[in-house]
């Protein structure tokens, strides 16, 4: 209930939730062809299952229901129902895309709450209905000519969700939920790649939900649909390959370790080779040797020096990472994100001067590659493992992007409205602009962009473009317009300039 509006959380508090009436999931059950291959079938709001358990296995007996629900008591329910159930919240779940050959999807209706701040706030974005945070989130878990069951309120069927729907979806066919309390409609259809879908009949699609969402036609009752509409494909991998929870409660932690017997079975194999005699190094070693010893703090203590200098000291190398994300949308509008983590390590040996009388007494000395140059030609060798590897993972340039105020044209806020796919790759795109990847340009005009950032910009206008996919190429331009207005970065189509 913690995500639902006060004035819906106060309609629900009889019995905490609603799940789909027997009549509804009975017409549900006609709809589909039934018989005894395996499917794959998820619930991500559960409830106690009854619902999903009837049905699923309704359709097939050799279903495989998984299910995820929030609330504790009706997890416990749901477990004896269904093959397996996280007691999670959706948003903390890692879940394969594309594992399931049917979604039942019966969101919870409501406003996204202030208050809340949980992993959901991921995928708010522009909007707070439940009902389109719950969509966004499982339609990448259904699998391609799997099929999708989505019961919400016919208010809540705008122009956005409508074109969600349509996007991704053919063999559209609407019903009304027997039950009338909360005005739900059931939208049933089969996933298909964008470029599979016929404009006619899409925009036929598109006609009738605006019609059901201004209330001007309403569809038939479920319990009267024709049979054997649809028919759930089977699991394309045999085993589901990711299906848990990464955050725990406190009894599931207690009983894990009961499971396990602590955090590991035998300390001693952690701890063996730490309770090991040092040994003596076999040679003397070198300037070069001591500096990796210091830096990975195997000396360490009091030290004095030859000219009688005494120190504390203290070496360690610490792991630094910087991230970069890049999306790719490839021709089927499949969502590829790239995440690349590049470690650095930087080595920190600290002396604390405890020499008496010493005009530096009690000054803190550190030596880092943070902050010193290598002076010697094994440091260079060293300094280089990380910034190489770091050079070629990222394109750098020496100053800052100034972008000041961002306007798009009204078909690029058109497209993002339409597609969320084009609005997370004009999203990456910008990403890229920031850090000075100019995308898909002549080398030329490339070195002319680096040129014009270092120098300020404001005597120069920067250009670049980028591939969104097939059919949309992306340009982003940015002008000094004054000192009044300053900086304006303008994203726009090939055909608006």
């Amino acid at each position: 209930m913690a995500f639902i509006s006060p004035r819906i959380a106060h309609n629900l508090a009889k019995n905490g939730y609603y799940p789909t009436d027997d009549k509804t999931i009975k017409g549900l059950i006609d709809c589909f062809k039934r018989d005894d291959k395996p499917i794959r079938v998820l619930d991500p709001c559960v409830g106690d299952g009854s619902a999903a358990s009837f049905f699923a296995y309704s359709i097939s007996m050799e279903a495989i229901l998984f299910g995820v629900e929030f609330n504790e008591e009706r997890a416990k329910i749901a477990k004896n129902r269904c093959d397996k159930v996280l007691r999670s919240d959706l948003f903390d779940t890692v879940i394969t895309p594309q594992s399931f050959g049917l979604l039942f999807l019966n969101p919870p209706y409501g406003d996204l709450t202030r208050e809340n701040t949980g992993a959901i706030v991921n995928y708010q974005k522009d909007h707070k209905r439940l009902e389109k945070i719950f969509y966004r989130f499982t339609i990448p878990l259904l699998q391609y000519d799997g099929v999708l069951v989505l019961i919400i309120p016919f208010t809540q069927l705008d122009d956005m969700l409508s074109n969600w729907i349509t996007n991704q979806f053919t063999d559209i066919n609407v019903f009304t939920a027997c039950d009338k309390q909360f005005k739900q409609i059931i939208i049933i259809g089969k996933k298909v790649r964008q470029a599979d879908i016929v404009l006619e009949q899409k925009n036929e699609v598109k006609s009738l939900f605006k019609s059901i969402y201004e209330g001007q036609f309403v569809p038939q009752d479920i319990d009267t649909c024709d049979p054997d509409l649809y028919r759930v494909p089977e699991p394309k991998d045999p085993e589901i390959k990711a299906f848990y929870k990464l955050s725990f409660t406190q009894d599931e932690f207690e009983e894990g370790l009961n499971q396990f017997q602590g955090l590991w079975a035998d300390r001693n194999a952690f701890s063996q080779s730490m309770s090991k005699t040092k040994r003596q190094p076999l040679r003397q070693m070198s300037d070069w040797h001591l500096s990796l010893a210091l830096a990975a703090g195997e000396i360490s203590g009091v030290v004095t020096s030859q000219t009688g200098k005494t120190y504390v000291i203290k070496g360690d190398t610490y792991k630094t990472q910087t991230k970069k994300t890049e999306i790719k949308c490839d021709d089927d509008d499949n969502v590829e994100t790239i995440t690349t983590l590049t470690d650095k390590f930087i080595p920190s040996i600290k002396a604390w001067d405890f020499t008496p009388y010493s005009d530096s007494f009690g000054s803190l000395l550190v030596i880092s590659s943070q902050t010193n140059k290598p002076n010697n030609e094994d440091d260079d060798e060293l300094e280089s493992i990380s910034t190489l590897v770091e050079k070629k993972t990222e394109r750098h340039i020496d100053a800052q992007v100034m972008v000041g105020r961002t306007v798009c044209t009204k078909k690029i806020k058109a497209l993002c409205d339409q597609d969320f796919n084009v609005a997370l790759a004009i999203s990456a795109s910008f990403a890229r602009y920031e850090k000075g990847d100019w995308g898909e340009m002549e080398a030329s005009d490339k070195r002319l962009n680096d040129r014009a950032v270092k120098q300020g910009q404001k005597g120069d206008r920067l250009f670049a473009s980028y591939h969104i996919n097939d059919d949309i190429k992306l340009w982003i331009i940015t002008e000094w317009q004054g000192d009044a207005q300053g900086f304006i970065t303008t994203f726009m189509l090939p055909e608006e300039y």
